[in-house]
């Protein structure tokens, strides 16, 4: 019955924006085919069954549209699903389309229109695992400039199609067109609305500085039940990385840690490969065997998600384990000036991992940490924990026997509250509303800003593995602000109810320059220089002052306490000094030559 309900407000959703809309173009190849197939040449059956035109067609004018492909009614065949259903209500069906060849010279090109709000999209991947990548160009001087990359999802043997929107926002006359497709491109359906700058659909800033996070909820049901609503995640995001800074998965990539799960999920989140990074944490779901955590057997995990590749990306930082990506940081530089670290933890952290985070935190001191971890903040605001009442902790798991275990309130005490530059931390797990807020005091003053994220089977209202909703982190530097908003790519919908969408003021990014300590700490005068292989360090205090040296990579290379000033002897390299004392502390990089 929810299901049904599911189905029948889908339809009165679409019967709503067809009457809204005020189309600039709108071509529907399955409902108009009968005046389509009287513009195309006759088609004929070809020996497997397909009706279509045999060969392409190569500039082929239709009234003032062109065409480059092929059109006709592409028969499903075994596994390959070519007339889908449409997504947006699952009742009605595309046969008809036009084929954008794998050629990468094909095209659809439209005849110019006054002006250009939202391009809709209506079409499939001609292939069951690799998505088809293609481009909206505009004509400019009777030349053709590439304005997107866009790529629609492998089709996965569902019988549905994807739905791809992207705002144009010309208020002057342009000259559009689909081009290129790195894999066939099943073009069904496609309009522009009339300009509108107030279309977002989740992809365009409000302000050109601001600095843009996805947070992906636990994916669990998608890769077990729904691919298709997983794939409708990473394709908006990939379709959309020019405003996007980062993609962080919180964990229960899948729902019992078996191969096929791990195989839907390396597919669906390959489609960003190469556009926007991403982090990926462990969960409960990833461990042991069937899924139950009853030890931290992460071989799958690591299988499906390998150090061989993430290693080889430009932010990769490093790992806690050798060619273990259980615990991971990632590094990035926005282009205003702030940078960012991101470390991602297991679920319940062992408090070895903690102290490995610690190192990497301290020898960061001019980057804004943000904390992804599967479990750590509850549905009642407050940090995970048995003290709190709170269920699903880590006593309630088997690995507890054989390791050390810490659970949201003890990450906090022995992580999080130390250090005055972890900005962020987002997790999932939490099943009741599945969203929580808490903006805590750290140690040295700081505000904390922690946001428990999560729309699974078992949540409050959840339908259909959690229908797509991800979080949407806006943060405006100069205003100190954070927006969260929840989307749903799929169902190209937001909730906007208070604990879903809403502003903290809390968000005081650090600038490179000036290291988070320095904002708390009274300012220190210490010399540093170099020579022969040799760094000297000399402070002006008259007390014992502790000296640490770390190496890029976050690797502590020397440590001792000394009275005013110290020479250290270290290979050739970029490094990272930290001098404490009394009232103050120093942190400079420095390059031995």
């Amino acid at each position: 019955m929810k299901y049904l309900s599911y189905i029948i407000i889908s339809i009165l959703s679409l019967s709503m924006l067809h009457t809204q809309a005020d189309n600039r173009i709108d071509i529907h190849f399955t409902k108009d085919s009968v005046y389509w197939k009287s513009k195309f040449p006759a088609m004929s059956w070809n020996a497997g069954g397909t009706d279509y035109f045999v060969g392409q067609l190569n500039n082929y004018k239709v009234d003032d549209f062109s065409f480059k492909g092929a059109f006709g009614k592409f028969n499903p065949g075994a596994g390959n699903y070519q007339q889908p259903f449409n997504s947006e209500d699952f009742c009605e069906q595309f046969f008809y389309s036009f084929r954008i060849a794998n050629t990468g010279n094909a095209y659809i090109e439209l005849p110019e229109i006054p002006d250009a709000g939202l391009l809709t999209l209506h079409c499939k991947s001609g292939n069951a695992n690799a998505g088809a990548e293609f481009y909206i160009e505009k004509l400019v001087s009777g030349t053709w400039q590439r304005m997107y990359t866009l790529t629609a999802p492998p089709h996965g043997n569902e019988d549905r199609d994807a739905v791809i929107r992207q705002p144009i926002k010309s208020d002057t006359p342009i000259k559009l067109r689909l081009y290129g497709a790195s894999k066939n491109l099943h073009v069904f359906a496609l309009t522009v609305g009339a300009f509108n700058d107030k279309v977002d659909e989740g992809g365009e800033k409000e302000k050109a500085d601001n600095i843009r996070f996805i947070v992906l909820p636990d994916t669990q049901n998608y890769s077990d039940e729904f691919p298709h609503i997983f794939h409708a995640q990473t394709g908006w995001i990939a379709n959309h990385a020019d405003s996007i800074s980062l993609v962080m998965h919180v964990g229960d990539i899948t729902n019992h840690n078996l191969p096929g799960q791990w195989m839907v999920a390396q597919d669906a989140m390959a489609v960003m490969d190469g556009k926007v990074p991403y982090t990926l944490c462990v969960g409960n779901r990833d461990m042991g065997e069937g899924g139950l955590a009853a030890d931290r057997n992460t071989a799958l995990f690591n299988q499906y998600f390998p150090y061989s590749k993430y290693s080889k990306v430009a932010e990769f930082g490093g790992v806690f384990e050798a060619n273990k990506m259980d615990n991971s940081w990632f590094t990035l530089e926005h282009p205003s000036g702030y940078k960012f670290l991101v470390l991602s933890l297991e679920f319940a952290p062992r408090n070895e991992v903690i102290t490995w985070a610690k190192t990497i935190v301290e020898s960061h001191p001019l980057y804004n940490v943000i904390v992804v971890t599967h479990a750590y903040l509850y549905s009642d605001n407050q940090r995970w924990s048995a003290s709190h009442g709170h269920d699903a902790v880590p006593d309630d798991y088997g690995f507890v026997a054989n390791s050390s275990v810490n659970d949201g309130e003890a990450l906090w005490t022995k992580l999080i509250s130390l250090y005055a530059n972890i900005k962020l931390v987002v997790s999932g797990h939490v099943l009741h509303s599945g969203t929580g807020t808490l903006v805590s005091e750290g140690a040295d003053s700081n505000k904390v800003v922690q946001l428990l994220s999560n729309y699974q089977n078992g949540v409050d209202d959840a339908e259909l593995g959690g229908s797509g909703y991800l979080r949407i982190l806006d943060i405006d530097p100069e205003a100190n602000l954070l927006q969260v908003r929840t989307y749903s790519p799929y169902l190209n919908e937001y909730k906007t109810e208070p604990n879903q969408q809403f502003s903290l003021h809390e968000v005081q990014l650090i600038k490179d320059g000036m290291s988070s300590v320095e904002k708390n700490y009274m300012p220190s005068t210490v010399k540093m220089w170099s020579s022969e292989s040799k760094l000297f360090v000399k402070s002006n205090h008259p007390e014992v002052v502790h000296i640490r040296l770390f190496d890029m990579l976050g690797k502590l290379m020397y440590s001792q306490s000394v009275h005013q000033e110290a020479s250290i002897a270290c290979p050739k390299g970029c490094y990272m000094v930290q001098v404490d004392q009394e009232e103050a502390r120093t942190i400079q990089k420095v390059i031995i030559h």
